[in-house]
């Protein structure tokens, strides 16, 4: 109708209003929506999406709910213990060898529409018949590899000495990350009972670098144990003489105490920061501040005030940070 008033008879949008009653705006929008064919007016094709938009509102039910034979065939076959791979495979090589003008459908969207309003009545029937089970997607292990970390030690197992900061020389260790094009890091160690705090730069975060390093600390400080996430580049860990810990996995907040102290070095070096534009002097710098400032944890006495009183015979010109 649309179509032979204003192509064929050329009538104007408010003279069409009044022969079909329909507000003019609404009848302008129609008509230029549904353009197809050499910038006319077409008739299907208008007929085609006014049903999918009553039928298709969710986006991957359009194919199924649209196409009555793709919607039995696909009910059918679920009826009769298919499964929706089974489905998809059998029903893309039958078109693509006979019908190929037939759509194909994969089985996430047969899923999707067994999850849909449309197929809630038909998940529920086949449930309880126990003829669908459901659809667990697998893990992507390989974007985590904290199970390659050998002879690791988790912390439940840590002695309640450590837990508790009645012994000294047990440390929390952790990374602080520079941007993506950057490899250099900050290595950051922090004692939990004195809240000594020690940073060091490091090239890149290659498991030789981080024991070398750590194994220099370890022999200044006389530490007994460490407490690590599950970075791979704590493997070679089981080659240290003392006791390593290691935190659950995605569980960082176990190690809660030098996670905020990352975040007061992040006062100093803000996200987006090129680590490797930082000398190991500024770097000492950051660490003496934190280390001299009073903390209420430790009844307003500062880490480094809190060491002498531990340990009066040490130098105080003793240096703060690992060189």
């Amino acid at each position: 109708m649309i179509k032979k008033y204003r192509e064929i008879d050329k009538l104007s949008w408010r003279t069409i209003w009044t022969i079909i009653w329909r507000d003019h705006t609404v009848l302008y929008k129609e008509y230029h929506r549904n353009k197809k064919r050499w910038w006319h007016y077409d008739a299907v094709y208008a007929t085609m999406r006014a049903k999918q938009r009553t039928y298709g509102k969710r986006k991957q039910c359009k194919k199924i709910r649209m196409n009555n034979s793709l919607e039995l065939f696909i009910i059918t076959h679920l009826r009769i213990w298919w499964t929706p791979e089974i489905i998809a495979w059998r029903r893309n090589k039958y078109v693509h060898t006979y019908h190929p003008q037939m759509p194909s459908i994969s089985s996430i969207s047969i899923r999707r529409f067994i999850d849909s309003r449309y197929g809630s009545w038909l998940k529920y029937t086949l449930i309880q018949q126990k003829l669908l089970k459901r659809y667990k997607q697998k893990a992507r292990l390989w974007k985590r590899k904290w199970w390659k970390i050998k002879y690791r030690v988790f912390i439940d197992k840590r002695p309640d000495t450590v837990w508790r900061k009645v012994e000294r020389w047990h440390c929390e260790v952790d990374f602080i990350e520079s941007i993506k094009e950057d490899t250099t890091v900050i290595l950051v160690v922090i004692e939990k009972m004195t809240r000594m705090r020690r940073a060091v730069l490091l090239p890149n975060k290659n498991s030789m670098i981080v024991y070398s390093r750590l194994s220099v600390l370890i022999s200044t400080y006389n530490l007994k144990s460490m407490t690590f996430d599950n970075d791979n580049w704590f493997a070679k860990h089981y080659q240290l003489w003392i006791a390593t810990y290691f935190c659950h996995t995605y569980s960082s907040r176990e190690k809660w105490q030098v996670e905020r102290s990352n975040k007061w070095y992040r006062k100093f070096f803000p996200k987006k920061t090129i680590l490797k534009n930082i000398s190991q002097e500024l770097l000492d710098l950051a660490s003496n501040y934190l280390n001299s400032y009073p903390l209420k944890c430790l009844d307003y006495v500062t880490p480094y005030e809190m060491y002498l009183q531990i340990y009066p015979k040490v130098n105080q010109k003793l240096s703060l940070v690992l060189q």
